[in-house]
């Protein structure tokens, strides 16, 4: 059974109105502090919590936040989304609730009156992918901010992957481990990551001084599809291989045996999404580039908070410390570095 005032009260001996000013800290002058301490003992012996929402709707402010997603909450690399950004509301004293829509309007609408009828701050809304996402209508006007995406009107704060870098990584890790005859196993799916990726990656390659030839090949998400073209091209003297992601990077390794070729020998492969699971399985490990999933989350819901207490907050979190400041509206940030991985190198 839920502790109330009234218990408080009557265990101490005093009014609810003197227990209520004591837990709420308008006690001062008014209450002895022999009492207040009496008061707060027994509060906390008897496991006293205090109705949030109720003191939320009486000060027009909740502390909670609304986080809208698309899938992230089912998806393994998409929840450190979910868990940076659960760390930093809890940083500040808030708490998030979280919903997953299923990309389903009628869900989505479901959960945004949900989530209004708990009468939330303000909203986080997160998408598995980088792309331009507009957002329903009836969050236009309250406190929003974008996360893994970006507005297309521009007229919502966002934060996303700086999707150049990431090619301009790849591209440096190849020239680095020798490749100078690089496939560049792309997707064709036409979404922002895809032209970004390839034009960092051309743009670094343009910024070296050595003789260096890359072919790209779009492949979809199907081994029974991109077998024979990767392997028709692993044939060729191609010796660094980037991948979109890692999912492709495991089909280049199915196709480079069929093609007689060992990877991280005569053959280097770097990929992008650093999935835990094909880390574990792939061999030699694979070397790939960390997307910034925790630290989008951190910084969108700092963000956010910012907007609504109306001050900059510092993110002084030592592994947070590359993160951009909360003034911008539109922050880009940087991939991890790839993992140490035996793919990414050259030793015939």
């Amino acid at each position: 059974m839920r502790v109330t005032l009234r218990d408080v009260a009557d265990d101490v001996g005093v009014s609810v109105a003197t227990v209520s000013r004591v837990l709420t800290g308008k006690s001062s002058g008014r209450v002895r502090p022999e009492v207040a301490a009496d008061i707060r003992q027994a509060a906390a012996r008897m496991g006293y919590r205090s109705n949030a929402l109720a003191r939320g709707l009486r000060l027009q402010e909740t502390r909670i936040l609304g986080f809208i997603s698309d899938v992230i909450a089912t998806g393994a690399r998409g929840g450190q989304i979910l868990l940076g950004a659960q760390d930093a509301a809890r940083r500040y004293g808030y708490t998030l609730l979280t919903v997953n829509t299923g990309d389903d309007p009628d869900v989505e609408a479901h959960h945004l009156d949900a989530l209004a009828s708990y009468r939330v701050d303000g909203y986080l809304y997160a998408s598995m992918f980088n792309r331009p996402l507009a957002l329903p209508s009836r969050l236009e006007t309250l406190p929003t901010v974008i996360v893994d995406a970006t507005s297309p009107t521009q007229s919502t704060p966002s934060v996303s992957p700086d999707e150049k870098a990431i090619g301009r990584l790849g591209a440096r890790e190849l020239l680095r481990a020798g490749a100078r005859r690089i496939l560049y196993v792309s997707t064709p799916a036409p979404i922002v990551a895809r032209a970004a990726r390839l034009d960092g990656f051309f743009a670094e390659i343009r910024g070296t001084t050595a003789d260096v030839e890359v072919r790209v090949l779009e492949i979809a998400e199907s081994i029974s599809h991109a077998r024979g073209p990767l392997v028709e091209a692993l044939k060729s003297d191609v010796d660094g291989v980037f991948c979109f992601n890692d999912l492709r990077a495991a089909m280049v390794y199915q196709a480079s045996t069929a093609a007689e070729r060992v990877i991280g020998h005569d053959l280097a492969v770097i990929s992008v999404d650093r999935t835990e699971m094909l880390q574990q399985v792939l061999y030699p490990n694979l070397s790939s580039i960390a997307l910034p999933h925790y630290q989008m989350g951190y910084w969108g819901c700092t963000k956010l908070i910012t907007s609504l207490l109306g001050n900059s907050l510092d993110l002084d979190d030592p592994s947070l410390t590359d993160l951009p400041a909360c003034a911008l509206s539109h922050a880009l940030l940087a991939p991890g570095e790839p993992v140490d991985g035996a793919s990414c190198i050259l030793t015939k």
